[in-house]
């Protein structure tokens, strides 16, 4: 495309946007739909993903030391299991602060009970193991029981299996919903834009009989494709935000200690890829609805 003709395509384009303004309208309301709907369901997956996210991060191994050991020995041991690979982070958790914790938890409403045990503690002193992915688990807990000083490794690798699992399914039914519904849009609003183009295929033809080029002729409606499709998408992008910010407070409440994406977080992620979608979906409807009317 010669740069002194993008004047006349982009004018062309606009122009054609504002004469068939009935039709432009019905195009823009396609794209404002359609993605609307594919904004709910991005939101929905990102959210999704970050709450499984979440409970990835809560697979964590226990790794007990023998019931007399040492304050240097524990440290000891603790120092050994973060040098194996994939451990991200070790926690100390002495036997004090289990006793504690179960008293003012588990059995809070017989804390007298588990009192007698205050002055004879049975618990052991562990090391809490996060990992830098759930599912290098099992590496970490053969060689955590191959440590010295290590008693006992407790882990729920049956649980961690099952977690990864169904985040697996999550986020893949997420991707591929998203991919069909921008599919169905993309074959919507390219009916759409045939409508239009049927009304001025007589135009098409004329320029076609005096001699004008194939990308002559689609540029114009190329550049409307994406007119259309941005106008759509910004409009489609501030009703997906405007959404999200009503229901936000309510999903925070809901969940509670679990985190949901913010506002802020979802804004550039929607606005930028909404922009994106809606002019290439613009751009690929006019493109493919053309080219039957380009063979005269």
């Amino acid at each position: 495309m010669r740069l002194r003709n993008f004047g006349y395509f982009f004018k062309s384009g606009i122009s054609s946007v504002m004469t068939n303004w009935l039709m432009s309208l019905a195009s823009v309301s396609i794209v404002v739909a359609s993605l609307f709907i594919l904004g709910v369901f991005i939101i929905l997956g990102v959210n999704l993903n970050e709450i499984s996210g979440q409970i990835e991060e809560q697979c964590q191994i226990n790794v007990f030391v023998p019931h007399n050991a040492t304050d240097a020995q524990f440290k000891a041991v603790g120092e050994r299991l973060a040098e194996i690979e994939h451990v991200k982070s070790v926690k100390y958790y002495s036997k004090e602060e289990r006793y504690n914790d179960y008293k003012t938890t588990q059995y809070k409403d017989n804390a007298k009970a588990i009192e007698a045990f205050e002055n004879d503690n049975p618990l052991r002193d562990s090391c809490v193991l996060s990992l830098d992915d759930p599912a290098n688990a099992a590496s970490v807990i053969a060689a955590a029981g191959k440590v010295e000083g290590v008693e006992e490794v407790k882990n729920s690798l049956e649980l961690i299996n099952k977690v990864l699992s169904v985040t697996g399914v999550i986020r893949t039914a997420t991707i591929w919903l998203v991919v069909i519904l921008l599919i169905i849009a993309i074959f919507i609003i390219s009916n759409t834009i045939k409508l239009g183009l049927f009304a001025r295929r007589k135009e098409i033809n004329i320029m076609k009989y005096v001699g004008a080029t194939n990308w002559f002729i689609r540029w114009p409606f190329i550049i409307e494709g994406m007119l259309l499709g941005l106008i759509g998408s910004l409009f489609s992008a501030t009703l997906v935000i405007m959404a999200y910010e009503a229901i936000h407070p309510g999903m925070v409440e809901f969940f509670g200690s679990i985190r949901v994406v913010s506002v802020s977080g979802v804004y550039d992620y929607v606005v930028w890829w909404f922009i994106g979608i809606g002019v290439l979906i613009g751009m690929l409807g006019s493109y493919t609805s053309i080219r039957k009317y380009l063979k005269v």
